[in-house]
């Protein structure tokens, strides 16, 4: 029996590839990303309207500015001419009535405003 024990025992302590960690090795942790995580990615066109979409009540305005300085330079390119369409016409510009309607950018009267307003620029923005 002590034999057996002693042949397992040597079996088990291989010393030409010893068991220790090469310091030199790549370590795939460390290793950068290649992809932007999606909550570090700049925002399209797209995402930047549904971004200013989901602004609503007291402090819209800036998450409507947080949603712009989210988006990515090629997104400004197709977002700034739906702004300058859309903000005389939905957001500066009151009505007897009250508010602008893009005084709350969530509500459906924003939405259609903008749709009745700004069509071409808001088509050009969703598909990019």
């Amino acid at each position: 029996m002590r034999y057996v024990l002693f042949a397992l025992l040597l079996a088990g302590c291989d010393t030409s590839s010893p068991n220790v960690t090469d310091l030199a090795a790549p370590d795939l942790a460390a290793a950068p990303d290649l992809i932007a995580a999606a909550d570090l990615a700049r925002l399209d066109c797209a995402q930047m309207v549904a971004c200013t979409r989901a602004c609503a009540g007291t402090n819209s305005g800036s998450c409507v500015s947080a949603c712009i300085q989210l988006g990515s330079t090629a997104a400004m390119t197709y977002f700034q001419p739906l702004e300058q369409c859309a903000g005389p016409a939905c957001s500066q510009n009151a009505s007897d009535a009250g508010a602008p309607p893009c005084s709350d950018p969530s509500s459906q009267a924003c939405i259609t405003c903008v749709m009745q307003n700004c069509q071409a620029q808001l088509t050009a923005c969703q598909a990019h």
